[in-house]
């Protein structure tokens, strides 16, 4: 299927408003990490707060991911099948059941806050505890707050308006901010302060953008509602995909609670540097894959698996491209990029060493946790969200015991270098059952692309590594101007590095990909080939 100049124009607009928002939201999370890791260091308040925000902040925006996948094939389904009022019906239905359920799932936490935070973080001290338990009935009630967003967010992404939802999103990290700069500078409230001002984000969050869907949702609790097919299909569905979601999230929470037994901040390591290294999802991959999901239905539906092996060509590559050179800068930069962006006032040099660390180590997990998402999305989209479900189920596991070896014998490194190796057998196995289930995906014709950018990436990051160890005592790096400069010029060279090198070597696919953006940014002037490689892109 080869797309029209229109529809390319409006993918790529869409997912430039969402690219937008993304970066926005992710400077706005850094920002606010570098003021915590300058307030607090990475010591008992920072490890209380990272372990506080786990559950009703970090998972239920996870579970955002789960309401789209899960709700808007059906609710998609429903609109065309039967219009807007039954539309509108299932996604009232499916809107009160997530205020029942989070609302529920918010008082508990607060009443069992106690034995929550003693099984998340078994080796925090009793005054560290006490502390966690705190900040966590503070930010419990982002719960409810940050799930009616994901369903409201749900409904506009499937009239593809996301302009209101990206911008709404805003708001966390903003109230993440009043609480640093307002509540703690200005009031004196400590960490307690930060959590309020967390809440206070989730809740402005789903405030502004409940106005733009009133109308797309029709009537009250009832139990007629709960016994809607539709609903129940949504709700299959999103069964499934909590055991995707869960299992990552799963890991992460093992991965908290092993650091835990390593000492006072090293899970402040691990939060500051999953900041850093989820730049990368946030950037490359979800602003691509939200607008890319509704069409990859519509693929699904078809049954066409030759259209769909090209798409999945295509975007291995794409993201390879994409993350081969993050993975290059986190692994071969990652002390400065520490000392540049938390290493001030009480974040002190043993906390910088064990975070460079976590990164150096996570920076591996890049290329194949951003791939899993897209072959999530596959088995979402053909509603067997149960197949990687049952694989993730598996490998919390195999992580959990890996990173406790790992653990003893390389410290935070170790948990992190578990994560990753999880992360690459995962892409394995659920790539051999795409594979079986497309009949092939011809990866053979990717070896080539792929490896010449390899190649590059190696060639950019010895060239940044080496660099890097002769600017440190040859340049004057006392100022933060002069470590961005420096450090941001060496970064800009390996990065033209790597585009030179893979021209060098030809790389075909990189080519292609060039194209695509002409043509999507210039579609009147895209010449016939450029489309070609837009379709082969774009679905």
């Amino acid at each position: 299927m080869l797309h029209t100049p229109r529809s390319t124009r409006r993918l790529v607009f869409s997912s430039g408003i969402v690219l937008t928002a993304r970066c926005l939201l992710a400077l706005g999370g850094v920002v606010a990490a570098v003021l915590i890791a300058g307030r607090f260091g990475a010591g008992q308040e920072s490890d209380a707060y990272f372990t506080a925000r786990l559950i009703p902040v970090v998972f239920s925006m996870s579970l955002g991911t789960a309401f789209n996948l899960a709700f808007l094939p059906v609710y998609t389904q429903t609109l065309h099948e039967q219009g807007e009022r039954a539309a509108a019906r299932l996604a009232g239905d499916f809107r009160n059941l997530t205020l029942g359920v989070s609302l529920a799932a918010a008082v508990a936490y607060v009443l069992l806050a106690d034995w929550i935070v003693a099984l998340l973080a078994p080796g925090f001290s009793a005054d560290a505890q006490r502390l966690t338990v705190t900040l966590t009935r503070i930010m419990a009630a982002s719960i409810v707050f940050v799930n009616l967003y994901a369903v409201m967010d749900s409904v506009l992404n499937s009239g593809h308006r996301y302009a209101v939802s990206s911008l709404a999103s805003l708001c966390l990290p903003a109230g993440t901010l009043v609480g640093i700069l307002v509540l703690d500078g200005v009031f004196a409230m400590q960490m307690a302060g930060v959590a309020a001002g967390v809440l206070a984000g989730a809740a402005i969050q789903f405030l502004v953008v409940t106005p733009s869907v009133r109308d797309k949702f029709h009537g009250l609790p009832s139990l007629a509602g709960l016994r809607s097919p539709q609903l129940h299909a949504v709700l299959r569905q999103f069964t499934a995909l909590m055991f995707v979601i869960g299992a990552s999230q799963v890991n992460l929470a093992v991965n908290r609670m092993i650091a835990s037994l390593v000492g006072e901040g090293a899970v402040s390591a691990f939060g500051f540097a999953f900041v850093l290294i989820g730049l990368a999802p946030a950037l490359v991959a979800m602003p691509v894959f939200k607008v890319l999901y509704p069409e990859l239905l519509h693929f699904v539906a078809a049954g066409d698996r030759a259209a769909l092996r090209r798409l999945f060509q295509t975007n291995l590559f794409v993201i390879a491209f994409l993350t081969f050179p993050l993975v290059m800068i986190f692994a071969s930069f990652a002390t400065p990029i520490v000392g540049l962006t938390f290493q001030y006032g009480q974040f002190d040099a043993l906390a910088g060493e064990r975070t460079a660390d976590v990164i150096r180590y996570l920076s591996i997990s890049l290329w194949p946790s951003v791939t899993s998402i897209l072959v999530n999305y596959y088995f979402c989209a053909t509603g067997r969200a149960s197949l990687p479900a049952r694989v993730g189920v598996v490998l919390v596991g195999v992580n959990a015991a890996l990173a406790y070896t790992l653990m003893r014998v390389m410290d935070v490194g170790g948990i992190a270098l578990a994560n990753s190796l999880v992360a690459l057998v995962n892409l394995a196995v659920m790539g051999v059952l795409l594979s079986r289930d497309l009949g092939g995906l011809g990866l053979r014709s990717l070896v080539g692309p792929l490896g010449k950018t390899a190649a590059a990436a190696v060639c950019a990051g010895l060239a940044l590594s080496y660099s890097g160890d002769w600017l440190a005592p040859a340049v004057d790096l006392r100022t933060v101007f002069h470590k961005v400069a420096a450090y941001g010029g060496l970064v800009a060279a390996s990065l033209g590095i790597y585009f030179a090198v893979n021209l060098l070597l030809r790389n075909r696919k990189m080519l292609e990909l060039a194209a695509v953006i002409r043509g999507g940014l210039r579609p009147e002037a895209a010449s016939g080939s450029e489309l070609e490689a837009a379709a082969e892109l774009l679905p």
